[in-house]
C-alpha cells in the first residue's frame, strides 16, 4: 500500500508526498522499500539519506534514479543479484550478504 504524506508548513499543507511501494523504517536511519519511482523523490530527499542500495540486476538501476541520487548527494550502490523475479528462486547468497554489510557499516 501507498502510504501518502501530507507536509504541513505551520497550518497550511504545502505537498503531498508519497511513500515508495513497501516503505519501511528498518532502524534508525535505516530504511528500506520497493523500487522508488520519480513521485517519491520528495519524500525520500526528507530523509537525507546518505547512501541506497539497489539490489537488483546490474544495470537495472533506471537513470531517473541515478540523476535524483547524483543531484541530493546520495552515493547509490548496485549489488548485482542476477535477474530474478521467480519468488522459488534464491538469490545469489553473496549478493544479499554484501548488501547487508554495507546496510552496517561493515567494509568488505
Amino acid at each position: 500500500m501507498v502510504q501518502e504524506i501530507f507536509v504541513l508548513n505551520s497550518t497550511t499543507p504545502v505537498g503531498k508526498m508519497f511513500t515508495p511501494l513497501t516503505f519501511a523504517k528498518v532502524e534508525s536511519g535505516v530504511y528500506r522499500s520497493g523500487y522508488p519511482v520519480p513521485k517519491n523523490y520528495p519524500f525520500l530527499k526528507g530523509l537525507k539519506l546518505k547512501t541506497m542500495i539497489c539490489v537488483s540486476a546490474l544495470g537495472e538501476v533506471r537513470e531517473d534514479l541515478k540523476n535524483f541520487a547524483k543531484s541530493d548527494g546520495i552515493e547509490l550502490l548496485e549489488i548485482d543479484v542476477k535477474f530474478n523475479q521467480e519468488p522459488f528462486l534464491a538469490m545469489d547468497v553473496k549478493a544479499v550478504q554484501q548488501a547487508i554489510n554495507i546496510a552496517l557499516g561493515k567494509s568488505l
